[in-house]
């Protein structure tokens, strides 16, 4: 830790060398001190624990000049701890859905942001391919 505190006060004159010699070697001890303490009778983590996911339709007005146009966004929230996202398939590839913004994988209670290029009283089913192959098909609530 005192030596991490002097990496971070003295960023301007520590090499990026010495910087990734430090993390690597922490690193290095974290795994050591996680295996030493891993209880040889304790059952696997299971690989693929369910992944739960809900959506929101968001629809904004914006206005140009004299105009008003009609922006349907949809908000996919993780109910998972982690979930690496592969693709978003809406009414089963006949909406598309062009990511706007928000991490991947996306956290417990966080979200991605997606542009509804279709009518959004329309959506009638929106599944989630995550990256390990499993889908999430969720339905309007």
């Amino acid at each position: 830790a005192n030596q991490a505190e002097f990496y971070l006060n003295h960023l301007e004159t520590s090499s990026v060398q010495e910087m990734r010699a430090f993390i690597k070697k922490g690193l290095e001890e974290w795994e050591a001190f996680n295996s030493e303490r891993a209880d040889p009778n304790d059952p696997p983590l299971p690989e693929n624990t369910e992944a739960s996911m809900e959506y929101r339709i968001e629809v904004k007005n914006h206005v140009y000049g004299s105009s008003v146009v009609e922006t349907a966004y949809l908000n996919l929230i993780s109910l998972s701890d982690s979930i690496e996202m592969d693709k978003l398939i809406v009414n089963r590839g006949n909406c598309r859905a062009d990511y706007r913004s928000g991490a991947n994988p996306i956290t417990y209670g966080n979200s991605m942001r997606f542009f509804l290029n279709c009518d959004p009283r329309n959506i009638r089913e929106v599944t989630a391919v995550l990256k390990d192959g499993r889908q999430v098909v969720m339905s309007p609530q």
